[in-house]
């Protein structure tokens, strides 16, 4: 159960940082998260 905290908050941080990005740079988020990583 702990063992998910990190990857939950990790895919938490990253929604908000592409809802972020979105706002400012309206991009499919497909490709939001392609250049991401």
């Amino acid at each position: 159960m702990l063992n998910r905290i990190p990857f939950v908050t990790a895919a938490f941080s990253l929604e908000c940082y592409c809802q972020d990005h979105l706002l400012h740079h309206p991009h499919h988020p497909i490709d939001r998260l392609t250049n991401f990583f």
